[in-house]
């Protein structure tokens, strides 16, 4: 197997350059990603062990894993058929609807699969004794070759330690993080789209794309895709992409959420086209549209109540009815209409309806509300207007008027595509915009509705919007993310429309990727356990000197001292240490980091009977040097108690316990992680964190990443970004 798919796959590359790139498809949509030489061996590697492997512990079904959405899917063994090169799905036809599964994965998509065992072992049987002993040897040699193969991946594993992990080299297909950053050339079927357009002259090669948010909140991780998608498609074709605030609800808006939102998008690094636009700029054009249309008969002035409306409007299994008022003349409408904008009736009397057709099996379409009277000073035009538009109306209409060419928005804006074309067909734009679509951004641990994250700060369950565990893109800055990390996360996501849940360790790869190249290295005890090294001398201080960087000697190093005292994370000691355990004991000695190997000599308790301090001896000749005659378990870091600073460290995680917090109608606070922060409000660090920047990251050895978020009267406050690994 391994052979046949080096010599044909794609991903593995041949002689010809264009196949030297990864391809990802789910059926419908496909990108490709040009892997570097050593992602293509490390690749090769996991297939040996995984393949070998895979036919040895196999169960009697299959799992497939579509890099496209990152989504995985268990397909019963009727769904699936088997090819010499790998494993495939069958036509969707074939396969349980319940399952969430792709399109088709076609033979040049990448995909990982478990093998069943069933086949082999029934066919073995069917053949008799000779052949089962062969396919049990088979399994021994694959066991064997799975170790080769495993050590050999390790190898060329060990030489890109520091690079980005195999999973966003294969998500993103760069070998590094500049590599990331200059991988754009990146397809999906709205290029396809595009490039259509493009080569028919519709808009005479123009392309014009535009961010369009409501300030009614903060903009969170999954606004972050949208954002990178609508500004890397300018980019692409060399065109515009607008910052544009659809503001039609007064009530919920505010100057604070206008603020914020262009702070998030610049900060991302994005730069829009001319000056920041509002949607209530075009409120004389749209009151001028909503006349048009009445004047020809395409909407009226409906005095239904809102409870009376929803009732008039039908369900997807009845058609609705239409408002009495449906009819009423022409010139009625426009003195009603008139009266609305001058205030002359009281809000929720009256408002403007579009007349198309009350059994359209589209409900968007059975004469929706365009205009509304609303009573509200606005944060633009002040108390300029007490009628307001629609969503639905101003939206296409804006897009329209600011020569937008492809009008792109998430999933749950499909069923709105009709009316956004009615719309702009009805109003009489010759060469509108495209609405299209793809699937939002689902991520586990977190809540995506700008709603639910809306009553979670205003019931105090969060410290605010820039909480570093909420998905904010203010929390997210807080936390430690980059935006270089945000956009390659976002940009290796991959564009289709089918939805997926994405893990938060997908995101975090990327952010450790780059900081394991970008953060300097410093030592913090986050629980201080005192150790006296009597066979030091007492008063003397010893400088040290270390790397900022293990690999990178351009950061330069930093001096450290070692006294007769230092501090130790009590984690690292033990007087019943489980089996395996590394780290300092009775028995074990322990090297600290860039110094001496120690040993305990005594224990030390306090009237609890408590661990209170450590007295150890030190090898004086294992200063770089290895110890003679016995080995250190084990590496731990340190701080010296003579100059050691306190500090705060924060350790984040998880902000729900649950994969989909408020599922099955559970309330969200019974879904919170009680551990989701713990505070280390008396930890040690070394001195020369006292001299660090707000907003400067490190790597805490043997902690984590870590950014120091501010400094309460001199003392550092440092946020957990993510922890050194996880395993996802």
């Amino acid at each position: 197997f391994f052979f046949v798919f080096f010599m044909r796959s794609p991903m593995l590359g041949s002689s010809t350059p264009e196949c030297h790139r990864i391809i990802v498809s789910d059926g419908e949509n496909y990108s490709t990603y040009a892997p570097s030489w050593t992602s293509r061996g490390v690749l090769c590697m996991g297939i040996v062990v995984g393949g070998l492997v895979a036919i040895f512990v196999g169960r009697d079904r299959a799992m497939v894993t579509n890099f496209a959405n990152n989504q995985v899917v268990t397909l019963p063994p009727q769904a699936v058929r088997y090819s010499g090169d790998a494993l495939f799905p069958r036509k969707r036809t074939a396969v349980d609807k319940s399952v969430n599964a792709p399109t088709m994965l076609h033979d040049d998509a990448m995909a990982t699969a478990r093998m069943s065992h069933g086949p082999f072992v029934r066919g073995a049987e069917r053949l008799g004794t000779p052949v089962r002993g062969i396919l049990q040897a088979s399994h021994v040699l694959g066991v064997i070759a799975g170790v080769l193969g495993g050590i050999a991946a390790s190898f060329l594993w060990r030489r890109r330690r520091h690079q980005p992990s195999v999973a966003m080299m294969m998500a993103t297909g760069a070998s590094d993080v500049k590599e990331q950053e200059e991988a754009k050339e990146v397809t999906n079927f709205l290029h396809k789209i595009i490039d259509e357009d493009n080569a028919s002259g519709t808009y005479g090669g123009k392309v014009a794309t535009r961010f369009p948010p409501e300030p009614n909140g903060y903009l969170h991780i999954g606004h972050a895709k949208s954002i990178c998608l609508n500004f890397r498609i300018a980019e692409k074709y060399g065109g515009t992409c607008n910052l544009r605030f659809d503001d039609t609800n007064p009530d919920k808006e505010t100057p604070e959420f206008i603020d914020a939102i262009t702070d998030d998008v610049s900060w991302l690094g994005y730069k829009w086209n001319g000056e920041v636009r509002y949607a209530s700029s075009y409120f004389p054009q749209l009151h001028e549209y909503a006349i048009q249309l009445i004047k020809e008969g395409k909407a009226f002035v409906c005095s239904l109540s809102f409870e009376e409306a929803r009732e008039y409007r039908g369900t997807l299994t009845t058609p609705g009815k239409n408002s009495p008022d449906r009819d009423r003349p022409i010139e009625e409408n426009l003195r009603l209409f008139e009266e609305m904008k001058a205030g002359k009736h009281p809000e929720g009397s009256l408002t403007l309806r579009l007349k198309i057709d009350m059994a359209s099996p589209i409900m968007n379409l059975r004469d929706p509300v365009i205009y509304r009277i609303k009573f509200a000073h606005h944060h633009q035009t002040g108390d300029e207007w007490c009628i307001y538009p629609m969503y639905d109306f101003t939206h296409c209409i804006s897009d329209a008027l600011e020569g937008i060419t492809h009008s792109i928005c998430t999933l749950e804006f499909e069923g709105n595509r009709p009316l956004y074309e009615y719309v702009l067909d009805a109003v009489g734009f010759s060469q509108p915009p495209k609405q299209r679509e793809f699937a939002r951004l689902n991520m586990s641990n977190w809540i995506m509705s700008k709603r639910l994250l809306t009553q979670m700060v205003e019931r105090g369950l969060v410290e605010g919007w820039d909480d570093p565990r909420l998905p904010t893109l203010k929390g997210l800055r807080r936390r430690g993310f980059t935006p270089s990390s945000i956009r390659t996360f976002c940009d290796g996501l991959g564009i289709g429309k089918s939805e997926s849940v994405i893990k938060i360790e997908q995101l975090e790869a990327a952010l450790r990727a780059e900081l394991e190249i970008n953060a300097q290295r410093r030592m913090v005890v986050l629980d201080p356990l005192k150790v006296m090294i009597d066979t030091f001398p007492e008063g003397e201080v010893m400088q040290l000197t270390q790397p900022n960087h293990p690999s990178d000697e351009s950061m330069g190093k930093r001096e450290i001292l070692f006294s007769r005292e230092i501090y130790i994370d009590k984690a690292d000691f033990s007087l019943n240490p489980p089996k395996g355990y590394k780290r300092l004991t009775e028995k074990n000695a322990i090297r600290i980091r860039g110094c001496y190997v120690l040993k305990l000599k005594e224990v030390i308790y306090d009237d609890n009977g408590e661990v209170a301090e450590l007295v150890c001896t030190h090898d004086p000749e294992t200063l770089g040097k290895n110890p003679v005659g016995y080995k250190a378990k084990g590496v731990i870091h340190w701080v010296s108690a003579a100059v050691a600073q306190s500090c705060e460290v924060r350790m984040y995680d998880k902000l729900f316990a649950a994969e989909s917090p408020g599922a099955d109608g559970r309330d969200l606070e019974e879904d919170l992680n009680p551990n989701s922060l713990v505070v280390h409000s008396n930890a040690m660090m070394e001195k020369s964190l006292q001299e660090a920047e707000i907003g400067q990251r490190f790597q805490f050895e043997r902690q984590g990443y870590f950014i120091l978020d501010s400094k309460r009267d001199g003392k550092p406050v440092f946020n957990r970004i993510c922890a050194l690994k996880e395993g996802w």
